[in-house]
């Protein structure tokens, strides 16, 4: 008995994805020569003195009416794998209001040569990148899941401060997984993009809100030790819930703003280009957080801030000791009072 297993023809996929290529790239054309014949009939006449040359479709781009002697500059148009939308095309218009004509074929010509020139190294370095990106999340992802596994196998090391590294950890494999999903499923997939489905959209929400949560955790971590040394130096436990709710629940609230505001304003295939400033609505508040986190943080160590308690010897003095240290009780409370007194004042200055 024979089994049969239909394996598909890797020319015939080839040939299906490029023949979706080309017609993705038909309709964007199609699109842009309509609203351009739209825009030619609607604009106004040009109305200034001296030759001209008459707004035109190339073929590719629409251009608008544009005085003799003049250089029209647009961005490249993304119909193209091949074509970077960052660089420039130029036609130019001679001293009689005439289109430059190519020599060599005596038809209007338009510049587009600079679109595609430098595409081999740009690709070249844009895969190094990825590959080093998918490299360097797939090595933290490792490390980090080693980590979690020493924090949750060692029951000495259940405390406040090792829960709040649980959840930064966690943080860090989450966002670390997205990303290379991202950068797999989505960024490479240029037929993805172009159809634009909205789950792409979905995971960019995620994969925003998720890099939002590393940057929080990292500030609750501050803010933990910082009421730990400064504030609260004799409390031994703190309530968490507010830490989850900065770490977890806050970078909804710039990732659900972003996505409103990219779909109203900037609404691009898969929210995947970086061409906007609706990203600082994402990128201010980990600015904000990176930076109060520094002025929270401190090098110093506190006493309480150990998951083991101290060895009895520790806790224990003697009694000479005792005696020598009764005659600066005093002046020590008295300090340390000053102390704890002026470190709260200082929070509550910086709190409001």
């Amino acid at each position: 008995m024979f089994f049969v297993i239909a394996i598909p023809n890797e020319k015939n996929q080839n040939v299906t994805e490029d023949s979706t290529q080309l017609s993705v790239t038909r309709n964007k054309i199609m699109t842009a020569q309509y609203e351009c014949y739209q825009k030619i009939t609607q604009d106004p006449i040009h109305s200034k003195e001296g030759p001209y040359c008459n707004r035109t479709w190339d073929g590719w781009l629409c251009w608008n009416d544009v005085a003799a002697g003049t250089v029209s500059v647009q961005r490249c148009p993304d119909y193209f794998q091949d074509f970077n939308p960052s660089e420039k095309v130029t036609k130019i218009c001679d001293q009689n209001g005439n289109w430059f004509r190519h020599p060599e074929s005596n038809r209007t010509w338009t510049n587009y040569t600079q679109c595609n020139l430098r595409t081999h190294e740009k690709v070249k370095t844009a895969l190094n990148l990825y590959y080093l990106a998918i490299i360097g999340h797939g090595l933290s992802i490792a490390s980090l899941l080693i980590s979690l596994g020493i924090f949750f196998y060692f029951k000495s090391l259940s405390c406040q401060r090792i829960t709040l590294h649980k959840n930064l950890f966690f943080s860090f494999v989450c966002n670390s997984i997205v990303t290379i999903i991202w950068l797999a499923a989505v960024a490479n997939n240029q037929q993805l993009v172009a159809t634009n489905p909205v789950s792409c959209k979905v995971y960019q929400f995620i994969y925003l809100y998720l890099m939002g949560c590393n940057y929080f955790w990292m500030l609750c971590e501050g803010i933990y030790l910082h009421t730990l040394i400064v504030v609260a130096v004799f409390a031994e436990k703190q309530h968490l819930m507010w830490y989850y709710l900065l770490g977890w629940g806050f970078p909804l609230i710039p990732a659900c703003i972003h996505a409103i505001a990219r779909s109203l304003y900037f609404n691009d295939n898969c929210w995947i280009s970086s061409e906007t400033h609706l990203l600082y609505i994402i990128h201010g508040p980990i600015c904000a957080a990176l930076v109060s986190r520094r002025d929270k943080s401190t090098p110093e160590r506190s006493p309480f801030d150990s998951c083991t308690p101290a060895p009895r010897e520790a806790q224990a003095a003697s009694t000479g000791e005792r005696q020598q240290s009764t005659h600066r009780s005093e002046d020590t409370m008295v300090s340390r009072s000053k102390y704890v007194d002026f470190s709260y004042i200082i929070h509550i200055a910086e709190v409001v």
